[in-house]
């Protein structure tokens, strides 16, 4: 029996190159552990990668304090950071887009 997350497909992804593809939920590995340090936020995945990244990389963990950086909670797919309306998932981290802001002049509001 298929579960719903082998249903669901995730938006098409651009890859370096103009190639476009599809990932599925169930095509991602599954987030085992999440840490934050000073830096970066890392991501232990089951399949046995570290994936670190700077938590630079997103404005709202910027300009969070430490103490809410640390503040966070994750499923098998993403993490959680409800203090500061911030989610950020395993497809984000491996297949990194920019994402705007909705305050930024780019933010399309359709």
């Amino acid at each position: 029996m298929e579960t719903i997350a082998q249903k669901i497909k995730s938006k098409s992804t651009t890859k370096q190159g103009g190639v476009t593809d599809s990932v599925s939920i169930a095509e991602l590995p599954i987030l085992a552990n999440v840490r934050v340090d000073e830096e970066r936020v890392y991501f232990d995945l089951e399949d046995g990668r570290i994936i670190a990244w700077p938590w630079s990389w997103s404005e709202l963990l910027t300009k969070a304090t430490p103490e809410q950086r640390q503040n966070f909670t994750h499923s098998a797919y993403h993490v959680f950071w409800d203090e500061l309306d911030e989610i950020i998932g395993v497809k984000n981290v491996l297949y990194p887009v920019k994402l705007q802001q909705p305050n930024s002049p780019a933010f399309d509001k359709k």
